[in-house]
């Protein structure tokens, strides 16, 4: 028999990817100089022309991050090779896109709960709850009446409609680049002309997506040109305009619908503004990180969701620099006015920038203490969690039910944990029971690590007690 491997390919291939990371922490430093070293004597020659999409199955620079690289080149390069982050926030706008996948051709007989019954099964892997799917079936609802009005609207006048949805399409400005158009309408006049028609739909709620100048929509835009050029041999001169929307159902404070309309000219002239910049961060990919930190930009619009932080030498220097603008108030009972507008403008402005990074860093310091590393100060403690309810919403209801308790509230959502333990000990006064229906119905979660500082009154006593 052959001896049994300790660790699987996978296992072997972390372990060697988490290596490299160590080994070039460590050596940073003398590597950049190594670099800097042999590009100042090869300054004359180009970078070897390599193509970051060799052998790999997603894009390099996508349209979802090219308002990020438009803001900071570098991050391209330092973003290459790191892992997606999935919430539930994006897990959820995820299951929204499939839902639009769908024929979803919307009918005045077809109410809201057939879209929810269409969702629960469309959707049965996420393991959503059921508040969840009702919230992303009323907004499929709600997107695709959107989407016929405006489509009965275009007919009603004469156009004839060739529909393209989840199109991969390949990015105008790079030829290893793609991206997926959620909804692209070639749009003929009864003259024989074309209007161009590009729709992004957004499922977040928090940040308004602006759709003038919003680059993932021109370059959809753009490349949807060139698809149809080559696909349907469309002429340019035929093309009287190019309408750009994105669709946000969520949004609380302004109308979901957001349109931006462009002439050939116009968008050109955008679309050869964001080449310019992806052809600078290509060259950085090709110079391996030479220079790399020289075009890294601070910017809340290109750090908040970037995956590189943790590499990110100008961020990390500026959040660092922010710690000492700490405003300094010498007597708390005698504040002058200057005082108060500095303190109050330091907690709007700056205070969030540092929470966040507090954040970031304990998450990234969690991960390297997990990892086995160590550092002097810093420790792991056991973490706390709160029960919850298991994520089939309809079993519990159902339990509760034949036990002759009502668990949902006036706004047909669940009650909290507290309210539904009340409304059993009303019920069933054998406590084993009532410990077996919510055991049935809940569970708790592990409960993550999580870092503190050491404390030298606790340690001595730990140490006492040992």
């Amino acid at each position: 028999m052959g001896r049994k491997k300790m660790y699987s390919d996978e296992e072997l291939r972390l372990k060697h990817k988490k290596y490299q990371q160590e080994y070039y922490e460590k050596n940073k430093n003398k590597i950049k100089e190594q670099r800097k070293g042999y590009y100042k004597s090869k300054k004359d020659v180009p970078p070897q022309d390599v193509q970051p999409q060799e052998e790999k199955a997603h894009s390099f620079i996508s349209p979802s991050s090219l308002e990020r690289v438009l803001i900071c080149p570098a991050s391209a390069t330092l973003c290459e090779g790191l892992p997606d982050e999935t919430t539930v926030y994006s897990k959820e706008g995820t299951g929204f896109h499939e839902l639009m996948e769908y024929d979803n051709t919307f009918v005045d007989t077809i109410k809201l709960d057939d879209y929810f019954n269409s969702a629960k099964e469309l959707l049965v892997s996420y393991t959503f709850s059921e508040s969840v799917l009702r919230e992303l079936s009323e907004y499929w609802y709600q997107t695709s009446e959107f989407i016929q009005t405006m489509k009965d609207n275009f007919t009603s006048k004469g156009f004839e409609i060739t529909e393209y949805k989840e199109l991969k399409l390949p990015m105008y400005y790079s030829p290893v680049d793609f991206g997926t158009l959620d909804l692209g309408w070639d749009c003929k006049l009864p003259s024989g002309k074309h209007l161009i028609l590009i729709l992004d739909y957004k499922y977040g709620k928090g940040v308004e997506v602006e759709v003038k100048h919003n680059p993932q929509v021109i370059s959809y835009a753009k490349s949807f040109i060139e698809y149809l050029k080559g696909m349907n041999n469309l002429k340019e001169e035929d093309i009287i305009s190019v309408q750009t929307i994105i669709y946000q159902p969520r949004i609380e404070y302004s109308a979901p619908a957001k349109r931006q309309a462009y002439s050939l000219k116009e968008l050109q002239d955008e679309a050869d503004k964001i080449t310019k910049v992806v052809e600078l961060a290509y060259y950085l990919y090709k110079a391996k990180r030479y220079e790399i930190d020289e075009y890294a930009r601070v910017d809340d619009r290109a750090c908040k969701f970037c995956k590189a932080k943790k590499l990110c030498k100008a961020y990390n220097d500026q959040m660092l620099s922010l710690l000492s603008d700490l405003p300094q108030v010498s007597d708390t009972s005698v504040v002058t006015n200057e005082q108060i507008v500095k303190v109050l403008e330091f907690e709007k402005t700056v205070l969030p920038k540092i929470n966040e990074y507090i954040k970031f860093i304990k998450s990234n310091v969690e991960d390297r203490l997990l990892a086995g590393d160590k550092i002097n100060g810093v420790h792991l403690v056991a973490g706390t969690s709160r029960t919850q309810y298991i994520n089939d919403t309809s079993k519990v209801v159902e339990i509760l039910k034949e036990e002759g308790i009502d668990a949902v509230d006036h706004t047909v959502k669940l009650k909290t944990i507290t309210e539904v333990k009340k409304e059993i000990s009303k019920v069933i006064v054998d406590k084993e029971k009532q410990e077996s229906i919510l055991n049935t119905i809940t569970y708790k979660p592990e409960a993550k690590p999580r870092v503190e500082l050491f404390d030298d009154v606790k340690l001595v006593d730990s140490l006492v007690n040992s």
